[in-house]
């Protein structure tokens, strides 16, 4: 049987050919950076303590001093120090570009061991370089699991990019480099290539012990013909390919039927396989259509009938009727003459009381009859078990009286039910049916709403977004005038927005036009314009009304959260702001004020009227005659209002030049 990756040398080829545009494309969008430092589980943000590099190429020269904290690591002053306790847990977080975007830590292809060095500083980590035999291994994980190529980035990244190592607490306290160190060995079949990702972080140990481990250099630790710089993690997937085809050329060698079948039929191992799945989706989303001629049972039986062996011979004596025939032959023996209706039913033994059976007649139940109680407190404890014992019974009788509804059974004395209830679909259809057809018959259907005409359609019938059933569930609750609780709370919402908008306008509108009709005089309202109503301001009254328009518009807010908590998100309503809501009321009121001060001059043009005594003679007042031929009659009143408005408005001319 051939291997499922093919023959070793055709795979060797392919990788050749893939290693170059795989690491072209590693190159471009896959490397990763040591973005966060996490104390104890605290995270300490983005780039805080680190020693962040200009970029997230990696590191190939491995005698380069970028190998001790990257490309500009060496010092970093203006980089803080984080303290952290003996014994700490230091966690190290990485990403392929800036912060936490969603995507993979650690491109899958970067396969390679993780490893962290630490370095004490001889005075502050700030300035130090970390050159020299000052590191010290405290934490490395290389291939975990080499049957499935498991590698610990492969833990990194299912972690969210994140590994954590616990420090030694006999460090000697003081200030240190802690190194973290990713190799990616994709593309390390020649040097450079290996892909050395590193990140320094600073931190303080308060206190401590006073160890001394052994220290190396870096650089100077890896040299570029080391096993692990220059062997690729392909080399692997050759091996295991060549391997897998030696297993399946020996498969073959096997003739025998159990190899046979256990290479044709995989055992199962209690999960579904994709490939079913989506075939069982399918076929029960589309159900196949039957094809070919239809069988009875028995005549697939005689196309393929089953094989019976039997385990031995059974021999069978032959049996010969008395009579000569089976026809005639008794079963049992009879009496002469004897009938079927002849038979008499004979009650059994069991049916009946019976010491021998344990069968006994069940005793008659008596009502135990309590004394009459004596006192207060013994009357009221009767009464209440009384009223508890009528409620558990009328509790029972109920759930009773349900159940022989459902079952199509009638109390006694009540008569018989019309129908009992169907068990099967089949029933239920014919029920309903049935049902309709007498609704028919005696004119229940003459008065449907619509009758005669043709059904109203509306959009959301034909919307292939909505299921069929949700807009039938949709329409029935809407013909019954249900709504879900945020439509009522909108309808709240909405009545508490116009009635606060149109006490709103009330008020404005009588401060304004009382403030204009004060100062303006009558013979000058004509002069008012849109413009000058809504420019127009008082302050007075914007200051004692503010107190009243924030508790309203608090309230109306409160509504407004209390609605979003409830509706979906195309519809929530942003928050009613006090600024907005008066530039509106200026707006829209300025219509209403100008139509009120038009009323106001109308009703103060003076009176002309051609009113008489009933004797003919005129009342008293001043007149003149109209250019219409009619007496205009001026009263003391209206002459002295007159003047007052010439002088009034004499003195508003000056003002206004």
């Amino acid at each position: 049987m051939p291997s499922p990756l093919g023959c070793a040398s055709q795979l060797e080829f392919v990788m050749k050919s893939l290693i170059p545009l795989l690491s072209l494309a590693a190159a471009a969008n896959a490397h990763f950076t040591f973005q966060y430092l996490w104390v104890n589980g605290v995270d300490q943000g983005l780039n805080n303590f680190l020693r962040f590099p200009p970029s997230n190429n990696p590191v190939t020269d491995v005698t380069s001093t970028d190998l001790t904290c990257n490309v500009g690591g060496l010092a970093a002053s203006a980089t803080g120090t984080v303290t952290v306790p003996a014994g700490a847990n230091l966690t190290f977080e990485w990403h392929q570009h800036a912060q936490r975007t969603g995507e993979d830590p650690i491109s899958a292809g970067h396969k390679g061991p993780v490893q962290v060095y630490i370095a004490k500083a001889p005075s502050t980590a700030a300035t130090f370089n970390g050159q020299g035999a000052v590191w010290t291994k405290i934490y490395s994980s290389g291939l975990l699991d080499p049957t499935t190529s498991t590698w610990a980035t492969d833990v990194v990244n299912a972690n969210s990019g994140k590994h954590s190592v616990k420090l030694p607490t006999s460090l000697p306290a003081g200030e240190y480099l802690v190194r973290a160190e990713i190799l990616a060995l994709h593309v390390a079949s020649t040097y450079p290539g290996a892909q050395f990702y590193i990140g320094c972080a600073q931190i303080k140990l308060a206190t401590g012990g006073s160890a001394n481990p052994p220290k190396i250099s870096l650089p100077g630790a890896y040299a570029g013909s080391d096993p692990g710089i220059t062997s690729s993690a392909s080399d692997k997937l050759f091996a295991d390919a060549a391997r897998e085809e030696a297993d399946a050329k020996a498969q073959l060698k096997q003739s025998s039927r159990l190899a046979a079948l256990e290479s044709e039929r995989e055992n199962w191992d209690g999960d579904e396989r994709i490939q079913d799945a989506v075939l069982r989706m399918l076929v029960d989303k589309y159900k196949p259509l039957r094809t070919g001629s239809i069988q009875t049972a028995d005549q697939k039986l005689k196309l393929s009938p089953p094989g019976v062996r039997p385990r031995s011979q059974v021999t069978v004596m032959p049996i010969t009727p008395s009579t000569g025939s089976w026809a005639t032959e008794p079963l049992l023996p009879s009496k002469k003459d004897h009938q079927p209706w002849h038979t008499t039913f004979k009650v059994p033994e069991h049916a009946t009381s019976s010491i021998k059976h344990a069968v006994l007649p069940p005793l008659p139940t008596r009502k135990s009859v309590k004394p009459a109680a004596t006192d207060d407190r013994a009357r009221r404890i009767e009464r209440e078990e009384k009223k508890r014992t009528e409620h558990v019974g009328r509790l029972a009788k109920a759930k009773e009286t349900t159940l022989d509804y459902r079952l199509g059974i009638r109390a006694p004395g009540e008569g018989l039910r019309g129908q009992v209830n169907p068990v099967s679909l089949k029933g239920w259809t014919n029920l309903v049916e049935d049902k309709i057809e007498k609704a028919r018959k005696a004119g229940l259907f003459q008065n449907v709403k619509g009758r005669g005409k043709p059904l109203v359609s509306t959009m959301e019938e034909f919307n292939p977004f909505i299921a069929r059933e949700e807009f039938l569930m949709n329409r029935i609750v809407q013909r019954n005038g249900a709504a879900p609780p945020w439509v009522e709370v909108q309808g709240e919402l909405d009545t508490a927005v116009t009635t606060f908008r149109d006490i709103l306008r009330q008020s404005w509108v009588r401060r304004v036009v009382r403030m204009i009709t004060s100062t303006t005089p009558p013979a000058l309202l004509h002069t008012v314009t849109l413009g000058d109503i809504k420019a127009f301001r008082d302050s007075d009254w914007e200051r004692r009304e503010h107190s009243y328009h924030q508790v309203a518009l608090g309230e109306l807010n409160a509504l407004v959260r209390k609605y979003n908590g409830m509706a979906p998100y195309a519809v929530r309503r942003p928050y009613y702001v006090y600024s907005v809501e008066m530039g509106r009321l200026f707006e829209e009121s300025a219509e209403t004020i100008l139509s009120e001060l038009n009323a106001r001059m109308q009703l103060n043009e003076p009176r002309d009227t051609t009113k008489a005594s009933a004797d003919g003679s005129a009342t008293s007042g001043i007149g003149a005659q109209g250019s219409d031929g009619r007496l205009q009659i001026w009263y003391l009143r209206d002459l002295f209002k007159a003047w007052l408005q010439a002088l009034l408005l004499k003195l508003w001319g000056k003002r206004r030049v």
